[in-house]
This record gives C-alpha cells, structure tokens and sequence, in this order.
C-alpha cells in the first residue's frame, strides 16, 4: 500500500496550505510470509512430535505366542471430561478369537464336569492359532487452558503374519487429525492427514526385539496467521522408524 497527503489538506497558523507529500510505500509482504512460516514450521513439528511419541508399540505384535490376556480388546482414559482428556484403545482379531475361545472352554469343561478354580479349568491361549491377524488402535487428546488449545485425534489399523516364532511381517495405516489455536498468539491452525506402509517386528533374543516401520502420506492444513482470513497448504509425509 501506499501513504500520501494531498495538497491543501491543512493549514497552517497564517493561513498557508500544505504541499502534496511525497508518496509512502509500505510491503508488509515480508512480514507476512515470516509470521507464516514460523507458525507453519512449529505447528509442523509438534504435530510430528505427537504422532511420533503415539505410535503403536509394534513390538507387541509378537504377544500372539505368548497370548497376553484374553480380552477383546483394552480402553483406558484420563481426564475432567472438561479441558484436559485422553483416551486410548486397541484390540484385534485374535484378541477376540481369545475371548470369545475363553466361554467356548468354560462352557466346555462345565459340561464335562471337569470343575476346577472357580467352577472352571484355566482357559487355554488361542493367539498362537492364527497366524494372520488384523488390529486397531486409538487415541484421542485435548488439552485447553485460559488461552490455547490443542487436540489430537490418530487411528492406526494394520494387517500382518506370523512369519516365524521370531518374526512378523505386517502393513500399518494411520489417519491423524491435530488442531491448535493460540488466542495470545492469535493464530490457529488445523490439519488431517494420512500415512500408509510396511512395518516388521524380529526377536532377536529372549530379551531383545527390534521393530520398524517405513510410511508415506500427505495432509491437508488449515492456517489463519492472525486468526481472520485463512490460507491452505499441502505436506508430503515420510515416516523411518526403527
């Protein structure tokens, strides 16, 4: 933009009127695209640092051996139910298989009489029957004081086969959605994205397993640097694990 004063646009004390002025050139091009770039960059890696640290515990996916616990699935939450709340939750098909064996042998054994603690003999793990298996998992976070907030919604969904006694081969989706909004800072900014790609858990030793991953997706992303009017902008995405 520019800033001018035409001639005659006052007077002075003996009746003398002004000159035009010089013209003004204001750009406040520069500070724009600085303001949004920083806010960009920093929502960008906090985002990447809230997936990174809720990722699944890939290493788990070797409990179908062992069993684990025969339930169908897990569900755990903290918070007021007002500003600050998380939940999670995960299950899978063999998870449920396992339960669903568990009544089949209660009722079993009650039928032969074959009573043990409890009325029933221990149920036997059903894990290690299936060598292909399907699983999810969740979670969901928001955090909110006098002045900011900031959510977080990511789903995980993966598909992988007992290859040995020691090894698992697998493919892991992910949708992940983050908001933030900052009223000192007077910005807000919003994002879904996805990522999908392999992964693989071994057990090297009794005591030591190592898993990775590889993943790839884009997001899509909201951002209002001042909190009025909104850009948009688009991420490629690539995720190493290890």
């Amino acid at each position: 933009g520019t800033v001018s004063v035409i001639e005659g646009a006052f007077f002075d004390g003996f009746g003398n009127a002004n000159l035009a002025s010089n013209e003004l050139e204001l750009d406040y091009g520069s500070a724009l695209v600085d303001r949004t770039s920083r806010i960009v960059n920093n929502f960008m890696v906090r985002r990447a640092d809230q997936i990174t640290s809720n990722d699944p515990d890939l290493s788990r996916r070797l409990d179908r051996l062992s069993g684990g616990s025969e339930q169908a699935g897990s569900f755990s939450g903290q918070g007021d139910f007002s500003r600050n709340n998380q939940f999670n939750f995960a299950t899978s098909r063999s998870q449920v298989a396992a339960w669903q064996n568990r009544d089949q042998r209660a009722q079993a054994a009650f039928d032969a009489g074959e009573l043990g603690v409890f009325g029933a003999k221990p149920m036997a793990r059903t894990h290690g029957s299936m060598a292909a298996d399907v699983w999810m998992s969740g979670t969901y976070a928001r955090i909110e004081n006098e002045t900011a907030t900031s959510t977080l919604g990511l789903f995980h969904v993966g598909v992988d086969y007992l290859v040995t006694e020691d090894l698992v081969l697998g493919v892991m989706g992910q949708v992940d959605f983050t908001e933030e909004a900052d009223e000192t800072s007077n910005f807000s900014a919003s994002g879904l994205g996805w990522m999908i790609g392999p992964y693989f858990v071994t057990e090297l030793q009794d005591v030591l397993v190592w898993d990775g991953r590889l993943a790839w997706g884009l997001s899509d992303n909201d951002l209002r640097p001042f909190d009025t009017y909104k850009d948009e902008f688009e991420a490629d995405r690539w995720l190493v694990a290890s």
